[in-house]
């Protein structure tokens, strides 16, 4: 089937598009990916309103730039398929590979530590600076779901008890005046509520008072080291 350069006919048989099975499943193998990205380099975009659209070749839909993933490769920059729809084929495949997938994941985390501890800096680095953003997000989270966020904090509780009978000796001693809560994070000075960070469980009181922020990246660059 050959596209003309300008779309005048629509397409209304997906399964007749290079690249798409006629089932509707995710792309089996690479190479048909790779004929649908050809097919999608011969396109021209279509402007509506003077905003410039492309047609999805799953959806057939006219969407604008934003509503694909980038794609280096193909002439135009973009995937064939806008994001829903890539989305869509994403899940259908890793549910028929999942136990193939997992076990791939696991092999080259075990092969590139590297490259594991480079993403997880990143992410530690990013909660960092977004950590307003990260908390009002946990809170909405929370908020929407109540009974999830309450069966995870028991679960954590059960699987820590060391853990939550150091946080409460904590705070029973600031209750009692024997520790001072401080209004000011001890590594990066800034003026915002502070957790008792624990190096050593065994001494509950002897604590280390850290904003929420690094109080997490702490115990990420803990659970690091740990794993060497």
């Amino acid at each position: 089937m050959v596209l003309s350069g300008t779309h005048q006919n629509r397409i209304t048989d997906p399964s007749t598009l290079p690249g798409r099975p006629s089932t509707g499943a995710a792309c089996s193998t690479r190479g048909e990916r790779r004929k649908g990205l050809r097919k999608m380099a011969k396109k021209e975009p279509r402007y509506i309103d003077g905003v410039e659209h492309w047609q999805c070749a799953g959806c057939l839909n006219w969407l604008p730039r934003e509503a694909f993933n980038k794609h280096a490769r193909s002439a135009n920059g973009l995937r064939p398929y806008c994001r829903a729809c890539q989305s869509a084929q994403d899940k259908a495949y890793y549910e028929n590979h999942r136990a193939s997938k997992i076990e791939y994941n696991r092999a080259y985390r075990a092969a590139h530590p590297e490259r594991r501890e480079r993403n997880n800096k990143y992410c530690r680095d990013w909660r960092a600076v977004n950590s307003e953003a990260v908390s009002a997000y946990q809170r909405a989270w929370r908020a929407a779901n109540p009974k999830m966020s309450k069966d995870l904090v028991r679960a954590w509780c059960d699987a820590n008890p060391e853990k939550v009978r150091a946080r409460y000796l904590v705070k029973d001693a600031v209750r009692r005046g024997d520790l001072v809560r401080p209004g000011m994070c001890s590594k990066c000075n800034k003026p915002k509520p502070v957790d008792g960070h624990h190096p050593d469980y065994e001494r509950p009181l002897d604590v280390i008072w850290l904003c929420r922020s690094c109080h997490k990246c702490r115990h990420a660059e803990i659970n690091a080291e740990a794993k060497g």
